[in-house]
């Protein structure tokens, strides 16, 4: 998303500090799901999230990868 649409950018600030694959799925999952994620796509998110602390362009990758999973394209 970052850059690749015209005008879409990611701010990662929405992330509140945080730093760790689970509280950045966990932040992620709140903002986006209104905190209801799927367990196995949150555990998905966390895994590929990891290792700890995940780089910059890890986190921009993760949430592209939210706003596609299957929980996120209901009607």
């Amino acid at each position: 998303m970052n850059n690749e649409i015209s005008g879409v950018t990611v701010n990662l600030s929405i992330l509140n500090g945080a730093n760790t694959a689970k509280s950045i799925a966990d932040r992620l999952s709140l903002l986006l799901f209104g905190g209801e994620m799927a367990a196995t796509e949150k555990a998905a998110l966390v895994n590929f999230l990891l290792p700890d602390p995940p780089t910059t362009q890890r986190i921009k990758d993760a949430i592209a990868l939210a706003v596609v999973s299957p929980s996120f394209q209901w009607i």
